[in-house]
């Protein structure tokens, strides 16, 4: 019943679209929206390098020079391998053609 719903609602907000919105208002409106949602997207990774930069120089603090600066990208690749492994499940890959297809599926 949902998906008669949705279809019916679809269908509607599409009828309405054609009739008041030329087709270069549609493709401006899309552009503003991707765009807006990409600078906050990017505002979301800024403010979470920040966040975990702020942690890690925080609670793992050496007076002299911080050698675990040397250990925090293998810690990261480590992290996404195990994300990898036991979460997503798939094998990764490589290139424009497996984002391509990611993207399709």
């Amino acid at each position: 019943m949902f998906r008669v719903r949705r279809r019916g609602l679809y269908r509607k907000l599409m009828i309405w679209r054609l009739r008041h919105i030329s087709e270069n208002q549609m493709i401006i409106a899309l552009s503003v929206t991707v765009g807006v949602l990409a600078s906050l997207a990017v505002m979301l990774m800024k403010w979470t390098t920040h966040y975990m930069e702020h942690v890690l120089e925080y609670y793992f603090k050496v007076e002299e020079a911080n050698y675990l600066y040397v250990f925090y990208p293998l810690i990261g690749i480590f992290g996404v391998y195990l994300y990898m492994k036991y979460l997503v499940k798939k094998e990764i890959g490589h290139g424009i053609p497996a984002v391509l297809h990611s993207i399709a599926r």
